[in-house]
């Protein structure tokens, strides 16, 4: 018998983990080139494994024979020693420890393959209750390393190993789209969310959706918003709860949205999975939230005032520029204000649209022009007013670094939606106070797509 030990290599453990079938010609006879064992998917293998209340987990690990001289072989499977893994440990950066005995059984670490065969399995069952027991009490990452580490022909050293990372966690619910989404009138009053579980289930589990007005408060908090939660008069939830049956891995829930129930306003309806009959919340899915806004009709607007504007002529501008393109609903056309040269420079920069009436407004939505690729301005305040000559600031605006020009500085490059607290008047002015161009040749000037409001 040809023996051969393999001691654990980098080489060993190159990161190719996908399996290497070697089949023959068809006529062994034929092939001359020498016989090689492997692992059929040597490598590292992380492995998560749901605890679903199984006292065991049991997987195969393949074992190849390729076609050659030797038409039979034997060899053997051995676990690899502390001292091995801590040298792997040292040549790669890891910091891997042992898997005890106590968590696994190996049902045989002898293989004999006879003419013609050329797969064999190793069967491993692991002890779900003593690795979770591990995991809990250690912060070490243990790993179960196999070697072939005998065979009576030659052994491919770069699947000569099999190292699995055994993982056991609880099973979690959670949002399949979780965090912020917009609702969508158009679709219907009725809106509805996914909600899956990690595994197939063996049992019933009832979840519970309750609305948890403190994810508004954080949401504003950490991202400089203004909305409020959406009154419970314009919405609702199932009565009972919602049940994932025994056999599924997820169940739906529907929410009606009343919107004329409710005062205009930017709201968010937070909902939060607040109850599960069995296993745990993934508290990264937990919730969702859901915006409901009330745009305000722009059929009676007309622009008041302005600072400038180009003439809507054929050639640079393509027939845009005037300001009245702010507010036309065609966000392919823009507003462009005048030049350095036109006698711009160092002169405020705004429009100011009166709306007919007197309007409550709690958001702004501003678009940059398409033309352009993006509006080129950085920064900017809302104004508003009862008779169009005094005014009141009521929020501000700025952009956000484009993470495809990460060097540039903010900018408002795709439209964006400003909030701040509801205030009321018949004149709403956008003034800008910084964009690309100011201080540059011909500079001073600005352009914008489009303006949308929400009460």
């Amino acid at each position: 018998m040809k023996k051969i030990y393999q001691i654990l290599t980098i080489t060993a453990l190159a990161l190719s983990w996908n399996g290497c079938s070697e089949p023959g010609n068809g006529d062994d006879d034929k092939n001359t080139a020498p016989s090689l064992v492997y692992f059929t998917n040597g490598g590292i293998h992380p492995l998560t494994i749901y605890d679903s209340g199984e006292a065991t987990f049991s997987l195969k690990v393949g074992i190849y024979k390729s076609s050659g001289t030797e038409k039979t072989a034997t060899l053997t499977v051995g676990v690899l020693s502390e001292t091995t893994l801590d040298d792997y440990n040292e040549a790669n950066g890891t910091d891997y420890s042992l898997l005890p005995p106590t968590c696994y059984t190996i049902d045989n670490l002898q293989f004999a393959f006879a003419k013609g065969e050329t797969n064999k399995e190793l069967s491993v069952t692991l002890k779900l209750a003593e690795i979770k027991a591990l995991m809990e009490t250690a912060a070490a990452e243990y790993v179960l390393p196999l070697a072939i580490t005998e065979a009576s022909v030659g052994i491919n050293a770069r699947y000569d190993s099999y190292i699995m990372i055994p993982e056991v966690v609880s099973p979690s619910l959670g949002f399949r789209n979780g965090g912020f989404t917009v609702f969508d009138n158009e679709t219907g009053n009725t809106v509805w969310f996914d909600i899956d579980l990690s595994i197939e289930s063996q049992w019933d589990i009832d979840v519970v959706v309750e609305a948890d007005a403190n994810l508004v408060t954080a949401y504003n908090e950490a991202n400089g918003t203004a909305y409020a939660a959406f009154p419970a008069e314009g919405y609702t939830l199932p009565a009972e709860p919602l049940r994932i049956a025994s056999g599924s891995s997820s169940v739906k829930l529907a929410v009606t949205i009343d919107k004329d129930k409710a005062p205009a306003g930017t709201y968010l309806l937070p909902l939060k999975i607040s109850q599960v009959s069995k296993f745990t919340v993934n508290e990264l899915s937990s919730a969702v939230l859901l915006e409901i806004t009330y745009t305000i009709d722009k059929s009676a607007w007309a622009i008041w005032d302005f600072s400038s504007e180009q003439p809507s002529t054929p050639g640079t501008f393509a027939g845009n520029g005037p300001a009245v393109m702010l507010i036309d609903g065609d966000y392919n056309s823009y507003w462009h204000s005048g030049l350095l040269t036109d006698g711009q420079a160092g002169k405020e920069v705004y429009v100011t649209i009166d709306m007919g009436s007197e309007v409550t407004v709690s958001r702004i939505d501003l678009s940059p022009c398409l033309n352009f690729g993006a509006s080129i301005v950085n920064a900017g305040h809302f104004s508003i007013s009862d008779n169009g000559t005094d005014f009141t600031q009521i929020g501000e605006f700025s952009g956000q670094t484009n993470p495809d020009n990460p060097g540039n500085a903010p900018y408002l490059y795709k439209e964006m939606a400003f909030t701040f607290e509801p205030a009321s008047g018949r004149y709403l002015k956008m003034t800008i106070t910084n964009s690309w161009a100011t201080g540059m040749a011909g500079g001073n000037w600005n352009a914008m797509g489009e303006l949308t409001a929400f009460q």
